[in-house]
């Protein structure tokens, strides 16, 4: 008999959109927990303004979030361009309305811009984190300015340059990723018609061929080698199949073991089948080939 192992590995994709958004919602409901929590401690000496803020995203936070999640995980909507842009977009104002009641300039949640603008290098494009970055400077000067009417300190100004270089980064980065992906993608294609084309022909050839691991389960078996050994081979798919070969074959069942266990390489051995109790006299000329990878051919 003759064997060759057949896989096709499954290339997940190196930009993954569900997960990205996921994280999303996570630290979405995280900085919403935080700002909730710190506001209950000063609760009574904040603003009635501040406090209504807080209120106001902590719920809309929420139910963004878990329509979002419903959108993506339960329904399992695609994910399209509209959908990504409106994440972003609440994104950078939940942050914008959280750097508002904690200090405008002055807070220290400023940082949060940075993960937005990641994200949206990621689910976008380049243009699309530098979009995001514009965007996320235009909020907070608003904010700044407008709201609590500060000066455009240096802190400002380096806080913009920061917003524009983690977008270029990311953007880039993310690109060469897409890039990388789109390779595998093609690569996991392209494996996959060589294995159905390899399998079309050993399903067809009259020469038995099985496959079997390093732990003798058996991978793969052709209608001929089922034929020839008497077995129904596709029912023990995925089973240890030496000792149920060995009580037909026990020749072939001897030549596979030593194959997956030391790697040695058997050539034309002969040996006989025995089905239904009676030793039937069918030849077999057997050639294994242990292939690197926990594998052995037959």
């Amino acid at each position: 008999m003759d064997r060759q192992t057949l896989a096709a590995p499954v290339t997940p994709p190196l930009l993954d959109a569900r997960r990205i958004v996921r994280w999303e919602y996570l630290g979405r409901l995280a900085v919403g927990a935080a700002v909730f929590l710190a506001a209950l401690v000063g609760w009574r000496d904040a603003p009635r303004e501040s406090t209504l803020v807080v209120s106001v995203v902590v719920v809309v936070a929420l139910v963004f979030t878990v329509a979002s999640a419903a959108w993506s995980e339960i329904y399992k909507r695609p994910l399209g361009a509209a959908f990504r842009n409106i994440q972003i977009a609440f994104d950078l104002a939940l942050v914008t309305a959280v750097v508002h009641v904690t200090g405008g300039a002055d807070s220290q949640f400023a940082a949060l811009y940075i993960p937005v603008i990641v994200s949206a290098a990621l689910l976008l494009s380049l243009l699309g984190g530098v979009l995001a970055a514009s965007l996320a400077c235009a909020l907070y000067l608003g904010d700044v300015i407008l709201a609590h009417r500060a000066a455009l300190d240096v802190g400002v100004w380096l806080q913009f340059a920061v917003f524009a270089a983690v977008a270029l980064s990311s953007g880039y980065i993310a690109a060469r990723l897409r890039e990388a992906g789109a390779g595998h993608e093609q690569l996991a294609v392209e494996l996959v018609k060589v294995r159905l084309q390899a399998e079309d022909i050993l399903r067809n050839i009259r020469s038995g061929i099985v496959t079997v691991d390093g732990d003798g389960v058996l991978l793969f078996a052709n209608p001929a080698a089922s034929a020839l050994l008497g077995l129904d081979l596709q029912a023990e798919l995925g089973r240890p199949v030496l000792q149920r070969v060995r009580e037909v074959a026990p020749a072939l069942a001897e030549a596979l073991r030593r194959a997956v266990r030391d790697g040695a390489r058997t050539v034309r051995s002969e040996g006989l089948v025995h089905r239904n109790g009676r030793q039937v006299p069918i030849g077999l000329a057997t050639t294994t080939t242990a292939v690197q990878g926990n594998g052995s051919s037959a």
